[in-house]
């Protein structure tokens, strides 16, 4: 082989090397007791005990100074029922358990309008979908008054200060009553 193939194959793989390197796995977003497409569990919604799913994530980039967590649901009227704003989660948290209290700040939901989690209680029977998302951010939302921030306006804050985003998506389903 000539030196200069050697040379630029040299480089090349100096080149492969950084760049693998520098690859990041995307983030990814799951439920401790469903998978995606899932079945959102009856102890999440106004059907059982109403609290928050568990949730877990990985590969959080390495410049995440906080996360964001929502979940809504898009009504047939192209209505965005909110459930959960959940913003300034420490960037090395990697779960929260059912019925989260004490990790992060809660937004307003747009079920009762207070800073907590509200469970699915969807009117009628048939299937309906609940998309869960994560955003890894820049920095952490400046609370500065007691006022619960809706997703809309958490979303207008993320805009520019989002590394990485994953969504899920979970069905639930009532029954007749």
């Amino acid at each position: 082989m000539s030196k200069s193939l050697v040379s630029s194959l040299l480089v090349i793989c100096i080149i492969c090397s950084i760049q693998s390197a520098n690859a990041q796995e995307a983030l990814t977003l799951s439920g401790t007791h469903f998978l995606q497409p899932g079945q959102l569990p009856k102890l999440n919604t106004c059907d059982s005990s109403g609290i928050s799913p568990a949730l877990m994530w990985n590969h959080i980039p390495a410049d995440t100074k906080s996360l964001a967590i929502t979940m809504y649901h898009i009504a047939k009227d192209g209505e965005r029922h909110v459930y959960m704003v959940l913003y300034n989660i420490p960037a090395s948290t990697t779960s929260i358990p059912d019925g989260v209290t004490n990790v992060g700040v809660f937004g307003s939901n747009s079920m009762n309008r207070i800073p907590a989690y509200a469970p699915p209680c969807s009117k009628g029977p048939g299937p309906k979908e609940y998309i869960i998302t994560i955003n890894a951010l820049t920095q952490k939302y400046p609370v500065e008054s007691s006022a619960a921030i809706s997703l809309s306006q958490l979303e207008t804050w993320m805009e520019n200060k989002t590394i990485s985003k994953a969504k899920l998506s979970v069905i639930y389903s009532r029954s007749a009553k």
